[in-house]
């Protein structure tokens, strides 16, 4: 149909299938992306939905809108304008979600969205672990008891964010298809932007959702107590100083904070087994180096002035004790923790998972409301989505700073 889908050509589909069964054709190619909403010129479809008459009506000097029935003995066509409404809907709705999901945002991608039913605090239930009881059993003895306890922490109450695009006559009479479709794609990029921001504040704990819990905040809520994410004593201990990413040694300190946390309940060291080396744009390079490295070289003996130095070389023994590691950046990161030197080591998705009441969702306004009336909107659609970036497992990462 070419690059753009004129009045006439959506009118001929309409005559040869009707208005449902074009809408649906419509609506299923936008969402397998064979149709994209640049293709739609907004006048265009006012014509083959509304009629050109009702589009004429739009111009103040025709002195008032006709109805429905008006624009149908008019020009012999069936107006339909649920439909104008529902494909408009549709167009904004899909550039909107063209925006939200944006490529280049690296810890909304590996962080898990768990769905949930309400939008209140929360309790999220669990059970501690047995730990090592195992002794000996004597001939004919009874096996022991174990006993599990009740463990729990909870999340904070979730929140609602969003925004409204309104089509108004002049951008129907005047065709401003590329600013509507403009300004819906602003909508969804900066609500990812926003909900990107959130959860790495969640991953560093910082800024405004550095709080408790029951205050809304990301923070980590074990029975009853909000907790800082990075812990200098106890509970437990995840902060190394003075460790600056240089080489693989800087990697290890981190790791070995990792691997000398415990279980709360058995005193037993966790797992840590970290996924990712989280690091602003100012060490990316570095930790490449690092990370990327295929061997180490090491001097034995010092710089004597006499003699032969001695060599050793070995496999990088990051690539055996912390394999696989994926290296996390973002241009955002140094403005939302006010330093570009300190970096994380462990598992993001282990760390922080995104709560969602609802994903993000469009909303129609009601026909002949009172901006239409007062603000010539002819239609307005609302964009929003509910959710909360929270730690449910601190010990998952630790923070070196330099």
């Amino acid at each position: 149909m070419g690059t753009c889908l004129k009045a006439r050509e959506i009118k001929r589909q309409v005559e040869l299938a009707g208005y449902e069964k074009t809408y649906a054709h419509l609506v299923e190619n936008l969402e397998a992306k064979a149709l994209k909403p640049n293709d739609f010129n907004i006048r265009d479809l006012a014509v083959a939905f509304m009629g050109q008459e009702w589009v004429n009506s739009l111009n103040p000097k025709s002195g008032r809108m006709p109805t429905p029935v008006e624009l149908q003995e008019a020009t012999g066509d069936v107006v339909a304008s649920h439909m104008f409404n529902q494909i408009t809907g549709q167009f904004f709705y899909a550039t909107v979600k063209e925006g939200y999901e944006l490529e280049d945002l690296p810890f909304t991608k590996l962080v898990p969205t768990k769905p949930v039913t309400t939008a209140a605090m929360e309790k999220i239930p669990g059970l501690s672990e047995v730990g090592d009881e195992f002794s000996v059993i004597g001939e004919a003895d009874l096996y022991p008891n174990f006993g599990i306890s009740q463990d729990w922490q909870e999340r904070g109450p979730l929140q609602k964010r969003g925004g409204i695009v309104k089509v108004t006559k002049e951008a129907v009479l005047e065709d401003k298809t590329g600013l509507l479709l403009e300004r819906c794609r602003g909508i969804g990029k900066w609500l990812a932007w926003n909900k990107e921001k959130r959860i790495i504040d969640a991953v560093v704990d910082e800024n405004a959702g550095a709080v408790a819990a029951p205050l809304g905040g990301h923070r980590y809520h074990w029975k009853g107590t909000s907790y800082a994410t990075f812990q200098t004593t106890t509970p437990w201990v995840n902060v190394k100083t003075s460790n600056a990413l240089v080489d693989y040694t800087d990697v290890e300190g981190a790791w070995l904070i990792g691997t000398q946390m415990t279980d709360p309940h058995t005193g037993e060291p966790i797992v840590f087994r970290p996924k990712h080396i989280i690091v602003t744009m100012q060490n990316a390079m570095t930790a490449a180096r690092v990370m990327r490295a295929t061997n180490v070289q090491t001097h034995v003996g010092g710089y004597a002035v006499t003699g032969n130095l001695v060599d050793m070389h070995s496999p990088s023994p990051l690539n055996e004790f912390t394999p696989g590691v994926g290296i996390v950046t973002s241009a955002l990161l140094a403005s939302r923790t006010a330093t570009d030197t300190d970096w994380w080591l462990g598992d993001i998705g282990k760390a922080v998972n995104y709560f969602e009441r609802w994903g993000i969702t469009p909303v129609e306004a009601s026909p002949n409301n009172q901006e239409e009336f007062e603000r010539d909107v002819v239609n307005q659609f609302k964009v929003s989505e509910m959710g909360l970036a929270a730690v449910v497992e601190p010990r998952a990462l630790v923070e070196s700073r330099a």
